[in-house]
């Protein structure tokens, strides 16, 4: 479940940075641009985050499967 909230999450974030651009486009003042380009920063640190959720995800799933492949052995 906390690998599937942190993509949400970064789903989200993306989906704001790419709407702010937008925005930025119609609306050129500096506020807007520091605010997107916060959000797009924001947003490479999520995706940079999600991606260590799957390490750690998959990191315990190998875990797992040793501890199973040790139980087979046994039998």
């Amino acid at each position: 479940m906390n690998v599937v909230a942190t993509f949400f999450h970064f789903i989200l974030v993306q989906f704001l940075a790419i709407a702010s651009a937008v925005f930025v486009m119609s609306y050129a003042w500096v506020g807007f641009s520091a605010v997107a380009f916060w959000i797009f920063c924001y947003a490479l640190a999520s995706g940079i985050a999600a991606s260590a959720a799957l390490v750690e995800m998959a990191h315990i799933l190998n875990t797992m499967g040793i501890l199973d492949d040790d139980q087979d052995n046994d039998t």
